[in-house]
């Protein structure tokens, strides 16, 4: 978003979202394109192996629903991470800023940058009472 540049800084971070997003699709049944049936289930390493076994039996038509759904939250993701950055770029420059110059914000002085650009933070509904 800021530098118009892909890298594989992320790459661990992109890895981590798309295996929390198939498990909240196969595993937990947090879709709302195929409700709350689970399709994988995760073994138990074998042999002291490092990595689990999954085992899945389901159509090639819900494999590519499954893929489709993954694709949809990660976007869904993306786009609500890239609205934060763009309400917080003031924020964000200004504090890159100060680090370019000393490398570090201690506490109190992130706190100050954070209330200083607090007003870009949309107003939340107020909660009624319900008597």
């Amino acid at each position: 978003m800021f530098f118009d540049d892909i890298s594989t800084g992320a790459a661990n971070d992109l890895d981590k979202a798309t295996e929390m997003s198939r498990a909240m699709v196969t595993r937990y049944g947090m879709s709302s394109k195929l409700g709350l049936a689970t399709f994988e289930r995760e073994g138990s390493p074998m042999l002291g192996g490092q990595g689990a076994i999954r085992s899945f039996q389901y159509s090639e038509q819900t494999a590519q629903l499954i893929d489709t759904e993954i694709e949809r939250m990660l976007d869904q993701a993306l786009a609500k991470a890239n609205q934060i950055l763009a309400r917080y770029t003031a924020l964000i420059d200004e504090g890159a800023a100060v680090l370019l110059v000393r490398e570090t914000i201690d506490e109190a002085e992130l706190k100050k940058l954070w209330e200083k650009h607090r007003s870009a933070e949309p107003e939340r509904p107020k909660i009624q009472q319900v008597v």
